[in-house]
Formats: C-alpha cells, sequence, structure tokens
C-alpha cells in the first residue's frame, strides 16, 4: 500500500521521545546520529511504614552506573561514518547488573545498526535490610537505549513517484520497546511525509524476530523542477529490566532475573528510485558510494538494483527500493 499523506502533527516515538517536525528551508545534504544511553541502579530498602503512612520504605543506593555516548555529523562531499556504544557489568554479593548498548550510521554504505541488551539479578538481601532492587537505567531514567539515524536531501524532477523502502531485520525479547521508520518533509514547503503502516515497524515485549520486512515511504510529484526533499531512516528503541528480592522470598541465585534485548544491528543498505518520468538525485556526493547493492553517480537516475530471491519477491509490483538490511551473521 501507497502511502502518500501530509501531516504537520507531532509524532511520539521510542518509548515517548517526541519528534517535532518543524519546517526548514535548507538542510545538509546527509546526516548522521548515533546514541546510547542508560545504566543501572540497586538499593536495598528497609520497611519503615506505621499506621499512618503504611506504605513507606527507606532506600539505600548501593550500586550505579551511567551510560551515555552520543556522535553525528553533516556530510556533502565525502561517506561519513558515526558510532556509539557503553557497557556496564557489576556483581556483588547483593545483585548483578549487566548491559551493553551500541548504534552506528554509515552513509557511504547505508549500514544502520542498533542494539541494546540487559540483564539484572537480585541476588540476596543484605543484613538490616528488607529487600534488595535491581534495574536498568540510571537515577534518573527507566531503560537502555540505542537508536541509528540517516537522513539524506533530494532532488526531484519530472513527473512521477519516488519510493524510499527498507529490508528490516531484527531480533527482540522481554519488556522492551523497539521502532523503525522512514519519513520525509519538504524543503521549500514545509510539508511533511509520515509513515504510515507500510513505512514503519514496533515491537514491544514478549520474544520475536523479522528477516526482510519490507519498510516503504512513496511520494508523487506532478511536473516537479528540482524539488528538494529530507529522507529520514531510522531504527532505534529501550530495553527495560528490573529483580527484587526480600527477605520472605528464596534469593538464590538461579531463582530469578530480569532480562530484555531488542537487536537490529544486522547491516543495512539504503536504495531509493523514481519511476520513469521522474529524476531522484541525491545531494551527497558520497551516498552510497561503497554500497556492496548500488554504486551512486551525481547527476543521474538512481539505477536499477539486482536484489536477491527473497527481496524481489517482497517487493513485488514497487518501482522504487531504498534500503536493504543484511542478513543476520551467524
Amino acid at each position: 500500500m501507497k502511502y502518500l499523506g501530509v501531516k504537520t502533527l507531532p509524532i511520539s516515538i521510542l518509548g515517548g521521545l517526541s519528534i517535532s517536525m518543524i519546517a526548514v528551508s535548507s538542510a545538509q545534504a546527509t546526516s548522521l546520529n548515533a546514541s546510547v544511553s542508560g545504566g543501572y541502579v540497586a538499593y536495598s530498602t528497609i520497611y519503615t511504614g506505621d499506621e499512618e503512612n503504611p506504605d513507606a520504605y527507606e532506600e539505600t543506593l548501593i550500586g550505579t552506573a551511567d551510560v551515555s555516548d552520543v556522535a553525528g555529523g553533516n556530510f556533502e562531499g565525502t561517506p561519513g561514518s558515526v558510532s556509539a556504544s557503553g557497557e556496564f557489568q557489576e556483581e556483588t554479593d547483593l545483585f548483578a547488573a549487566q548491559g551493553t548498548l551500541s548504534a552506528s550510521a554509515n552513509s557511504g554504505s547505508g549500514e544502520l545498526k542498533a542494539l541494546a541488551s540487559t540483564s539484572v539479578d537480585a541476588k540476596t538481601v543484605g543484613e538490616g535490610f528488607d529487600a534488595t532492587e535491581v534495574s536498568n537505567g540510571d537515577e534518573s531514567a527507566g531503560g537502555n537505549g540505542a537508536s541509528a539515524k540517516l537522513s539524506e536531501v533530494f532532488s526531484l524532477t519530472g513527473t512521477g513517484t519516488a519510493t524510499f523502502s527498507a529490508f528490516l531485520d531484527v531480533s527482540w525479547g522481554g519488556d522492551m520497546l523497539f521502532n523503525a521508520f522512514i519519513r520525509g518533509r519538504n524543503l521549500a514547503t514545509g510539508e511533511n511525509y509520515l509513515p504510515g503502516e507500510d513505512g514503519s515497524f514496533s515491537a514491544s515485549f514478549g520474544s520475536g524476530s523479522i528477516t526482510d520486512h519490507l519498510l516503504s515511504l512513496s511520494i508523487d510529484y506532478e511536473n516537479a523542477v528540482d524539488e528538494q526533499i529530507e529522507i529520514f531512516w531510522n531504527v532505534g528503541g529501550f530495553s527495560y529490566a528490573s529483580d527484587s528480592c526480600d527477605i520472605y522470598t528464596n534469593c538464590s541465585d538461579d531463582f530469578g532475573f530480569g532480562t530484555s534485548y531488542f537487536d537490529a544491528s544486522g547491516t543495512a543498505n539504503i536504495f531509493y528510485s523514481g519511476t520513469d518520468g521522474l529524476n531522484v538525485t541525491a545531494q551527497s556526493d558520497g551516498f552510497l558510494a561503497s554500497s556492496a547493492f548500488q554504486t551512486y553517480t551525481p547527476g543521474t537516475v538512481t539505477p536499477a538494483v539486482p536484489l536477491p530471491a527473497t527481496g524481489l519477491l517482497l517487493l513485488g509490483g514497487l518501482a522504487g527500493v531504498a534500503f536493504r538490511a543484511g542478513r543476520r551473521k551467524t
């Protein structure tokens, strides 16, 4: 199904992060961003309630870690790449916490990657306390997050349909939230092209995986003359985990723990094209310069790109291909 709707409302993604779509008159040709944030926090608690405050507890911080890394940049003449990563690992007699976060974006090969994995375990209760509690996130946050973003400015001339797509590979499990989407904006008019059902994917809770899941955003133009649009590809999400034990439960090491993850760390190769009569040109000379599936030549109509059999089947009758996630490594 083709999505051609235009709206100017903000959309909320990645577990509450709001992206406002504000019209701008110009933009850098290629923009990349990779970010991770999170950590863990652990407490020993003791019950201090009475008749007036029956639910009162006193907390003592027994461990914490704060992970944060952000990288970004704009690139025009040469391909660019950015990456962010972080990890934490702590084990004491009372608790254990471990997490891995990574994200990267590469405009030369079109790669987008994001991963967040968390495991926490409340092992026993400290002397003089009633419970041990441990969760991921720092003292002010509730989860470990990772996201990768890539945007490119395109020039459109003629009449036809420009299509920007993605084959998405991701697996997930536990208490988490993952989103992937494609959106766009017209730099002259400020019109925003939001992802419909075909242009976005989200997963939360439970477990599952998808391979070669097709995302697609298509835009129709009539008699365009050097129309400037910016297209955004985004993947990322949050991983949540918590565990607790108290003096009334079995707190052996193997009794229970909290874990969650999402893994979209396979490679992704971006593609784009226009139907006959519509010239779609990326503005950055280095965009997709090292792509295994497409070599971009500035000033030319995007060439047809041969895809594996599974890709061809999923594309069906779509005219343009924009983004391909590579097979998950084994």
